[in-house]
C-alpha cells in the first residue's frame, strides 16, 4: 500500500497563544480555543475570544491537542484563534479530512508515545507531519468513513443514554434518602473511621514527596499532585479511571487498595466540567538519569472573576 506524509497532503498550523490584554468573555474577535479543555463532542466550546489573534483555524480545520493529553480532536465550525496547545490541520477536500480525522484518532497512542517534555507532554509540527496516511481510492474512504460515522452517533447516543440514567439515579437517591449534604431527612451519621475497619493508603514509599500546584492564567485553573513513588507501568495507564482496576504494580505493592479512588475523582470533576488524566514514569522503565513518579493534573475552565 501506498503511504503519504500527513506534510504533503495537508496544511498543519502550529497555534500561539495571542497576548492575554486581546482575551475576552465579550464575543470581542473570534473564538480562542487554548487546549483540550475546550473541545466538545464534535466542536469546541467558545467561552474566551480573542480580538488580536496570532494563530487561526479555518471553518472545518481539524483541531488536534499537541500538549498533554495529546491527541484529542474536534472540528472548528468557524473561524478561531488558537493557542499553543492546538494545531490546525486544513484540508480542502471534505471526505479526505474526514479520513484524516478518524487516521488521527487510530494513531493516538503512537502520538503520545511520541511526546516529550518533562512537564507537559507534548509534540511538535515534526511529528504531525510525519504522521503517514495510507492512500486509498476514494470508494474506500468513503465506505470506512460511513461505518466510522455510524459508530460514533451510536456511542454518542449511548452516552446521552447513560447520562440520562446517571441523572436518573441520584434523583431517586435524593428521593429516598434526601440531600446527603445537608441531611435533610435527619438521618443518623457517623464518621467513616467507625464504620470501616481499614482505609488504605497509596503506595509512595517512605521518604518520598507529595507536591501540590496550582497554576492560573486568563483561560484554564489547574491543579497538580505529584508523588515520588513507584509510578505506573505504561500499559496500565489507561487503566486507572477504570473502576475497580489497578496497575500491575500497585496490586502487588498495596494489595488492600479498592481501585475506585480516580475513578471517583474523574467522575466527580467531569460533572463540574473539569478534565483529569496523568502523566508517570515508572520505576522500572526508568533511564539511568530519570526518576520515578506520578503527577495527576487536574483543569478548570477559569471562570471565577
Amino acid at each position: 500500500m501506498e503511504y503519504k506524509s500527513l506534510k504533503d497532503i495537508a496544511k498543519i498550523t502550529m497555534g500561539q497563544s495571542p497576548d492575554s490584554s486581546s482575551y475576552n468573555e465579550d464575543g470581542d474577535g473570534i473564538p480562542f480555543f487554548q487546549g483540550n479543555a475546550d473541545f466538545g463532542e464534535i466542536y469546541p466550546t467558545e467561552r474566551i475570544w480573542c480580538n488580536d489573534p496570532k494563530k487561526t483555524a479555518e471553518h472545518g480545520d481539524i483541531l488536534i491537542s499537541v500538549r498533554a493529553p495529546i491527541g484529542a480532536l474536534n472540528y472548528a465550525k468557524n473561524k478561531c484563534c488558537i493557542g499553543r496547545g492546538l494545531a490546525a490541520i486544513t484540508i480542502e477536500d471534505e471526505a479526505e479530512r474526514n479520513y484524516v480525522f478518524h487516521l488521527l484518532k487510530a494513531k493516538n497512542s503512537d502520538l503520545n508515545n511520541k511526546g516529550t517534555g518533562s512537564t507537559f507532554k507534548a509534540i511538535g509540527k515534526a511529528v504531525l507531519e510525519d504522521v503517514q496516511v495510507p492512500q486509498i481510492s476514494r470508494e474506500e474512504q468513503q465506505k470506512c468513513m460511513d461505518m466510522m460515522d455510524l459508530l460514533e452517533s451510536i456511542i454518542r447516543e449511548r452516552r446521552a443514554q447513560l447520562s440520562s440514567l446517571d441523572e436518573l439515579i441520584k434523583a431517586r437517591f435524593v428521593e429516598l434518602f434526601g440531600n446527603p449534604v445537608i441531611n435533610d431527612k435527619g438521618w443518623n451519621t457517623d464518621s467513616c473511621k467507625n464504620l470501616m475497619s481499614k482505609i488504605g493508603s497509596g503506595a509512595t514509599p517512605k521518604g518520598g514527596t507529595v507536591t501540590l500546584g496550582c497554576t492560573r492564567t486568563p483561560l484554564m485553573i489547574k491543579l497538580t499532585v505529584t508523588d515520588t513513588g513507584r509510578g505506573i507501568p505504561e500499559a496500565d495507564r489507561l487503566k486507572v479511571f477504570e473502576r475497580f482496576s489497578h496497575s500491575s504494580d500497585a496490586a502487588s505493592v498495596n494489595p488492600d487498595s479498592v481501585g475506585i479512588g480516580l475513578p471517583l475523582s474523574k467522575n466527580i470533576i467531569e460533572e463540574n466540567g473539569g478534565r483529569i488524566y496523568i502523566e508517570s514514569r515508572f520505576i522500572d522503565e526508568c533511564k539511568a538519569s530519570e526518576k520515578s513518579y506520578t503527577t495527576v493534573n487536574i483543569i478548570f475552565n477559569n471562570t471565577m472573576r
